[in-house]
């Protein structure tokens, strides 16, 4: 069966219209506030996405100290975050308590960790701040 050229060029269009959609759409940047919320970045954002992580991220303690190696160090304050001008804001408790609402009126969204305590709740945390960073 002989398949017209009209379908084969929709065909690449397609395909080339998404490969195109996925270059255009590059990748939120991401700054870290704490210690919990480091572990979360480094592990799941692609480095070049990493504009800063806090202070405790090459911690001795930290199971991803090497992955922070080389990253920039961010104070937890919302002068420091506005400077970097973030898309996004990775957080658990960093920030103190006004941090989200505080950022959000200069229009960086806070990607917020929760207090898990099942796998359950730390499966659905990763996979939302996964999402948030694009991954």
């Amino acid at each position: 069966m002989r398949v017209p050229m009209r379908v084969w060029t929709a065909a690449l269009m397609m395909v080339i219209g998404g490969a195109v959609s996925a270059v255009a759409a590059p990748l939120p940047s991401v700054v870290s506030l704490d210690y919990c919320a480091d572990q979360y970045v480094l592990a799941l954002a692609d480095r070049e996405q990493i504009l800063a992580v806090s202070p405790a991220a090459g911690a001795e303690y930290s199971y991803m100290a090497e992955r922070a190696r080389g990253l920039p160090r961010v104070r937890p304050t919302a002068e420091a975050v506005l400077m970097l001008a973030p898309d996004i804001v990775v957080r658990q408790w960093g920030g103190g308590f006004g941090a989200p609402e505080v950022l959000g009126r200069f229009g960086i969204p806070v990607a917020q960790i929760g207090d898990d305590v099942s796998l359950d709740e730390a499966r659905a945390s990763l996979m939302a701040i996964g999402a948030a960073l694009g991954q």
